[in-house]
């Protein structure tokens, strides 16, 4: 796909997980998804197992920088960072 004016392609190459403490409606996900698409990123479909999930994202994003999932991404040295730091 092309990028229209103003649109950027931050997450080219980028395999980007969704956390599930997001929460997000399906049609929010939806949203989200396609917006990260059209920047050059895919997203990391969800398994049983969110923290082995983690060794498959480069880009991990998150309602709360806590708990077991975002320790793993921290000892992975993956990059990560909360919804509301996306502009969408």
């Amino acid at each position: 796909q092309s990028l229209s004016k103003g649109q950027s392609n931050v997450w080219k190459g980028k395999k980007i997980l969704l956390s599930r403490s997001l929460e997000l409606e399906k049609r929010r996900m939806a949203s989200l998804e396609s917006f990260l698409t059209r920047g050059g990123g895919s997203v990391v479909k969800w398994s049983d197992d969110e923290l082995s999930d983690i060794e498959e994202c480069d880009v991990y994003i998150t309602q709360h920088r806590q708990g077991q999932s975002f320790l793993k991404v921290r000892a992975f040295s993956r990059d990560r960072g909360q919804l509301l730091n996306l502009s969408f």
